[in-house]
């Protein structure tokens, strides 16, 4: 894909899952720690620059969030090497958000999906619900959405 073209698709991927994410996410200004014990603010947002108990601007949750979404939709096109539709791409993304780029490109999602099979890789996201060691509801329904993001359903 031309540099241009893939600028245009990346743009679309980062909308629809920025879009898409906070749904999920919520926007919790005050940082606290996850159910895996995960120090989490705004948006999803995680790292050494979150501080438990810290309270972040709007502004600061918008431009992690948009730094987040970004990354990851970068991380998932630098593991899938197949052609991706905007809203395969954007499901992976919110995966990849929600569970780390490298953990989404060691997985059977990104396997499937670099061996073309996509019905396959879209089924396999259903496999990432579990948090903190136990199966949490929230994600369950999460993985459903993003999953019917992938087939095209939503």
């Amino acid at each position: 894909m031309k540099a241009r073209a893939l600028a245009a698709v990346l743009a679309a991927v980062i909308a629809l899952a920025s879009a898409f994410i906070p749904t999920w996410e919520g926007n919790q200004p005050v940082a606290y720690r996850d159910i895996a014990g995960i120090a989490t603010a705004c948006e999803g947002h995680t790292g050494a620059d979150v501080i438990v108990g810290v309270r972040y601007t709007p502004e600061q949750c918008d431009e992690w969030l948009k730094s987040d979404v970004g990354r990851a939709a970068v991380g998932v096109g630098d593991c899938v090497s197949a052609p991706l539709k905007v809203y395969e791409w954007a499901a992976f993304t919110s995966l990849a958000f929600n569970i780390g780029v490298s953990r989404f490109c060691a997985s059977t999602i990104a396997r499937k999906a670099n061996a073309r099979d996509m019905a396959g890789a879209c089924q396999a996201i259903d496999l990432y619900v579990y948090a903190g060691g136990r199966r949490v509801e929230g994600l369950v329904r999460r993985r459903a959405a993003e999953r019917s993001l992938c087939e095209g359903r939503s």
